[in-house]
C-alpha cells in the first residue's frame, strides 16, 4: 500500500491564501485599468499601481516571496495613503458624514487587507523551496480562508 504524502498545516494554508491574494490583485489591477481610462490626471500612479499589482498577482501564482514581499510593502503605503490623504484633507474641507464614513471604512478595508497580504508573505517565507516547489502542484479544493 503507498502512503500518501500530505502537505503540513503551513503549506496548505499558504495555498489558500494564495487564491484570495491572487483575487485582491485582480481587483487592484481592474481598478488601476479604470482609473487609467477614465483619469487621465493620475496616470503615472495608476501605472505603478498597475505594476504593483501584477507583482502581487505573479508571487502568488507562482508562490515568489519577492514579489509578494514587493506588493505587501505596496499595499502598507496605500494603506498609509487611505489614513493620512482623509485626515489632511478633512482638515481643510468640510465633507458630509456619508464622505468620513466611507472613508473610515475604506481605511479599514485597506489595513485588514494589508494584514491577509501580510499573513500569506509570512506563511510563504516560512515554507521551504521545496515546498514552494509543491504549491505549484497542489490541487485541493477551494476553501476560503478569511482571517
Amino acid at each position: 500500500m503507498a502512503q500518501q504524502n500530505h502537505p503540513n498545516q503551513n503549506v496548505l494554508e499558504t495555498f489558500y491564501r494564495s487564491k484570495t491574494v491572487k483575487s485582491l490583485a485582480l481587483i487592484d489591477i481592474f481598478f488601476s485599468l479604470f482609473y487609467i481610462l477614465f483619469s487621465p490626471y493620475l496616470l503615472i500612479g495608476n501605472l505603478i499601481g498597475l505594476l504593483f499589482a501584477y507583482y502581487g498577482y505573479h508571487g502568488a501564482k507562482v508562490f515568489d516571496v519577492n514579489y509578494t514581499f514587493i506588493y505587501f510593502v505596496y499595499n502598507i503605503i496605500k494603506t498609509f495613503i487611505s489614513i493620512i490623504f482623509p485626515i489632511v484633507i478633512f482638515n481643510y474641507i468640510s465633507y458630509s458624514t456619508g464622505v468620513i464614513v466611507m472613508s473610515v471604512l475604506i481605511m479599514l478595508l485597506n489595513i485588514y487587507i494589508t494584514l491577509f497580504i501580510y499573513k500569506f508573505y509570512s506563511n510563504l517565507k516560512n515554507c521551504s523551496e521545496y515546498e514552494r516547489n509543491d504549491l505549484q502542484t497542489l490541487n485541493y479544493p477551494l476553501t476560503i480562508i478569511i482571517w
